[in-house]
């Protein structure tokens, strides 16, 4: 009955999505929070299920394609950028033909990894042709917040003991236990509804920023209930013990800092300080209830600069290393990339475990570097779109403000690891999130000026719109 279920989700999302592709994203986060605790249900647990997204994405995908002119348009805002993907779809062909030559069926490690790069870039191209006014943009966000709230929920479940008998709890079902050794304690790494520490980490990461920004956009008493979700996902943060996880919510916060304080308006910063107060309040309440001798607080408290080191580690050294042992052109495409442990596939072994050394490993040096120079353009880009928001005093700068300290927060933890992106839902929410920021470029003027109310923290200004 729990496959029979995932797979209807799957048929409906992928229906509706053919009908209107605008609906997709809706139905991937859907699918996305029940598939786990389904999964769990099901016996043997089969890894297969994380496949069902596959279908929606492609329906999608049929949807946008069908758009007159969609590629032109991105073209037209970001001549560069498109020239420089057209530069890493190059660079790639070695990478490819690598992948192709272990044996028989390695076919098959060369379509994974083309899905693995694809799921990213396509899904900016979804971001950036789906907002047609800001209300697009916050109802998806309002309902990934609300949706994964629920979800959430089955950390603190987990945690208290309050069902030991569900499956649905934990990686029991799933013949796994999270542990994690820090000198002279064990920290028991909880999971909830979702099928691994990892997973639930992101959600609550992403969750507690989203639902934060929600409430800069908010009045009363919306703004309570956003607070209130931010809180929750921040206590659930503390549980999932994955320190690159729990990291990125101060990374967010330093980069949000720094993009208001690039705009030089001081007034903008001083209306967010009594917002922004609030989560770090409740971090230090948390760890207080928790107490000194809390393994989770420990955890955190006593290996930052572990972190750093993994940050060193895996940064510079791996990619040397890397090169050394996989050589100039790598391993091919697909060789590292995260689920193809589940191939019965012959191909070399990796040990890389970071988002950069990853990339090196499978596509060599022109691959790599043709990916940073396509990235830090686009991100570049996203950037200026950002400031030009907020010099404007749009509201709508704030949610572009938002998704850019969300996402580059995540870049930054995939500099220490890169296996968050088995989940292709993660992988689309990131690229989608790139692709909003862009798409406030094509209809700035429309979303300023379609105001649902007067923000109390950033109100419109009759600055004119420069030409793109």
């Amino acid at each position: 009955m729990a496959f029979g279920a995932v797979i209807l989700i799957a048929f409906l999302g992928t229906i509706s999505s053919l009908n209107n592709w605008r609906t997709g994203p809706y139905w991937l986060i859907f699918l996305v929070a029940v598939q786990d605790p389904l999964r769990k249900m099901i016996p043997g647990a089969p890894s297969s299920v994380l496949l069902a997204s596959a279908p929606i994405m492609l329906a999608m995908l049929v949807g946008l394609l069908g758009k007159r002119n969609w590629f032109g348009e991105i073209k037209r805002l970001y001549p560069i950028a498109s020239n420089r993907l057209n530069l890493f779809l190059l660079a790639c062909i070695p990478a490819t033909f690598i992948s192709l030559t272990y044996s028989s069926n390695s076919w098959l490690l060369t379509v994974f990894g083309i899905y693995a790069y694809g799921v990213f870039f396509v899904s900016i191209a979804f971001g950036f042709h789906f907002a047609r006014s800001s209300q697009d943009i916050r109802k998806l966000i309002s309902f990934y917040c609300l949706i994964s709230a629920v979800m959430l929920s089955g950390t603190f479940l987990e945690y208290f003991k309050l069902k030991p008998d569900w499956i649905t709890l934990g990686t029991k079902a799933l013949d796994m236990e999270w542990i994690r050794y820090s000198g002279n304690y064990v920290v028991e790494l909880v999971a909830g509804f979702y099928r691994s520490p990892d997973v639930m980490g992101w959600h609550a990461a992403a969750t507690s920023m989203l639902s934060f920004f929600l409430a800069t956009t908010s009045k009363p008493p919306r703004r309570f209930l956003w607070l209130i979700i931010c809180a929750l996902a921040i206590v659930a943060l503390f549980f999932c013990g994955r320190r690159k996880m729990f990291y990125m919510l101060p990374v967010a916060a330093i980069i949000l800092f720094l993009i208001y304080l690039r705009v030089r308006n001081t007034s903008q910063i001083a209306s967010l300080i009594p917002i922004v107060i609030i989560p770090m309040l409740i971090m230090v309440y948390t760890s207080n209830i928790l107490g000194d001798n809390s393994t989770y607080v420990s955890y955190y408290r006593d290996n930052f600069a572990d972190t750093t080191d993994q940050l060193q580690r895996h940064g510079f050294q791996s990619l040397i290393a890397t090169v050394q042992q996989s050589g100039f052109f790598g391993s091919g495409l697909g060789s590292a990339s995260p689920g193809t442990h589940n191939l019965n596939v012959v191909r070399p072994r990796t040990w890389q475990e970071s988002g950069p050394s990853r990339v090196m490993v499978e596509l060599g040096v022109p691959g790599f570097l043709a990916l940073i120079f396509l990235m830090l353009t686009l991100l570049r880009s996203a950037w200026s779109e950002v400031q030009t928001l907020l010099r404007q005093r749009s509201y709508l700068g704030v949610y572009g403000a938002g998704l850019l300290a969300f996402l580059l927060a995540n870049i930054g933890s995939l500099i220490v690891s890169g296996q968050i992106l088995a989940d292709a839902f993660i992988t689309f929410f990131l690229g989608f999130s790139l692709g909003l920021i862009l798409s406030f470029a094509k209809h700035r003027q429309a979303l300023v000026s379609r105001l649902p109310y007067r923000s109390p923290i950033l109100k419109p200004a009759n600055v004119p719109v420069p030409k793109q």
